[in-house]
């Protein structure tokens, strides 16, 4: 069924599915039912173009992995994209619940993978939606320095302390320039008043 998907065949894919459907959800393997349950999200996402089948085939898949296995980027990778799917489908209020889940099980990930930096995203635009100014900058600054500290684990090119260095006086540099904006800002305002 895979090799189906990534072929394009998902019609394929889903008569395949299908056969075996009472089986994977019954086993009391939790690999099985995970991939099931991904797989026919991914045919509900691609063929169907059904956001909210594609969410709930994801929930129960996120739901089979078992609390006592820690977390991988692979796991993290389709807890993103079942919170994507909720803010698509408008479901912010558990999007945002997810992520939080997520990104509080897989904390030990949170430097060493790159979908932590897009549930920091899927906050920020829950954050955003209720009309939160706040903290929708907090997480739009945690997002892209998680995903460069991904980048420094993964390329190796320098040193790592040197890349946290470099990454370091890069966030410094921006907090002072913010500081310094909302400072010019406020006297401004001042004047005008």
């Amino acid at each position: 069924a895979t090799m189906s998907i990534q072929n394009g065949d998902y019609a394929g894919a889903r008569k395949m599915l299908e056969k075996i459907s009472t089986q994977c959800e019954r086993s009391a393997d939790w690999e099985i039912r995970y991939k099931y349950y991904l797989l026919n999200g991914d045919i509900c996402y691609a063929y169907d173009k059904d956001v909210r089948r594609f969410n709930q085939y994801y929930q129960q898949a996120l739901d089979a992995y078992p609390l006592s296995i820690p977390l991988t980027q692979e796991f993290l990778s389709n807890a993103a994209n079942l919170c994507w799917g909720l803010i698509d489908d408008e479901c912010y209020e558990q999007a945002e619940k997810q992520a939080a889940r997520y990104l509080v099980r897989g904390s030990s990930l949170a430097d060493s993978c790159l979908y932590s930096s897009a549930l920091f995203s899927v906050l920020a635009k829950c954050y955003e939606q209720r009309g939160d100014t706040i903290m929708p900058m907090h997480f739009h600054d945690k997002a892209p320095e998680l995903a460069i500290r991904y980048h420094i684990l993964t390329t190796k090119a320098d040193s790592i302390a040197i890349y946290n260095d470099r990454l370091d006086r890069f966030k410094q540099t921006m907090n002072a320039a913010n500081r310094r904006s909302e400072e010019r800002f406020s006297r401004n305002a001042e004047t005008d008043l």
